[in-house]
This record gives C-alpha cells, sequence and structure tokens, in this order.
C-alpha cells in the first residue's frame, strides 16, 4: 500500500483503538491541554496570523482551541474521509481544510506550519521528504513534536507503528529551538523555519 492507503485504512479501522478520538491517543482534549495553552501562547509572542496543520487528524482537540480574531487556519489530512468530514464540521470562512499528501503535494504559505505526532509514523525518508516540502511552502515557523530526551532515533518503514523522534539529532541535526513545552505525553518545540537543514 501506498501512504494514503495505509493512513486510510488506519483511519477507517480505527486501527489506534482511542475511543474519543480516530486520530490516537494523543489526540484527546486532555493530553493536548498544556499543548493547546502553549500553542496559543506563541501565536501571541510571534505574531502568529495563519496556521497549516499538517495532519490535522479528525480535529478533536484542534476545535477546543479559540483562535485570535482574523486568524486563518488550514487543515490538512491525507485520508479524504477526514478532510471531508472536518471541512463539512468545521469549516468556516476563515478555517479550511484540503486533501493533502505532505510528501509530495504543494503546500499553501502559512505564518506556522504544526506538525505535531506525524514523524512517529514515517521513515527517514519520507520524514525527509516532508520536512524539505514544509521548507518549500515559505512557512516562517514550524511547531513540531520533538522527543529531545530521546538519545536515538530508529529507522522504521511508514506507517502505523510509531517511535520517539529526535529531530536535533542524527539524522535530522535540526538546530536549537527557540521554543520548548516539555510535557510528557508530546514534547514539542518551535524551530525558525530558516533555520532548519534540508537534503
Amino acid at each position: 500500500m501506498d501512504i494514503k492507503e495505509k493512513f486510510t485504512q488506519i483511519y477507517k479501522n480505527n486501527e489506534w483503538q482511542d475511543g474519543e478520538s480516530r486520530s490516537g491517543g494523543g489526540s484527546t482534549v486532555k493530553k493536548t491541554a498544556a499543548l493547546r495553552e502553549w500553542l496559543l501562547q506563541m501565536i501571541v509572542k510571534y505574531d502568529i496570523r495563519s496556521m497549516l496543520d499538517c495532519p490535522c487528524g479528525d480535529f478533536n482537540w484542534m476545535k477546543e482551541v479559540v483562535f485570535p480574531r482574523n486568524f486563518i487556519y488550514i487543515g490538512t489530512d491525507i485520508v479524504d474521509d477526514i478532510v471531508i468530514n472536518n471541512q463539512k464540521k468545521y469549516g468556516r470562512s476563515l478555517k479550511n481544510f484540503i486533501i493533502r499528501d505532505l510528501t509530495t503535494d504543494t503546500l499553501p504559505q502559512m505564518d506556522v506550519i504544526l506538525c505535531k505526532d506525524l514523524f512517529l509514523h514515517l521513515s527517514f525518508e519520507d520524514t525527509w521528504k516532508v520536512i524539505n516540502n514544509f521548507k518549500s511552502s515559505g512557512a516562517k515557523y514550524l511547531i513540531v513534536s520533538n522527543y529531545i530526551f530521546n538519545k536515538t532515533n530508529k529507522e522504521q518503514k511508514t506507517g502505523g507503528a510509531w517511535r520517539p523522534v529526535n529531530l536535533q539529532i542524527e539524522p535530522f541535526n535540526f538546530p536549537t529551538p527557540i521554543e520548548i513545552l516539555e510535557t510528557k505525553e508530546a514534547p514539542t518545540t518551535l524551530f525558525i523555519m530558516d533555520h532548519i537543514p534540508v537534503i
């Protein structure tokens, strides 16, 4: 199966087996409480006015975020049903959802890209494809799940399995982030996009 088929199957079969969110246990309202608060702080601190959420998943926790007035949000996902359902349920004039394969498809230019828990499921090769695509989009910042206490990164095939990924060690070697949210559930860091390496 290709990437789209893999993640569509995971979604349709609820393979991550969470009762609240088909996007998995890391997308529950409770587990994202600290992230939601920190995210809004970063939006204000860095005068962020638009965000691309990659991938947005089923929007379970993001629906709780109250963005500043006139803030532009675009959620992307590779699973057609997720995007169609989100657009129907949550789409507004400044909040929209689009289908994108983050490894190949052109992305709209926004101030910040939020990438929560995606790289945990991707091979190194696919992770680099997404990183290069993010850089090509012209975004100023990247907010990304980053297991900063992980000592080594383990390769795996792209799919439903996951493992922690530290973007600041081999093979990614990201620079020091400008902001860090240290949480037990999902450590998150904010990078200046221009400082992120490409291959």
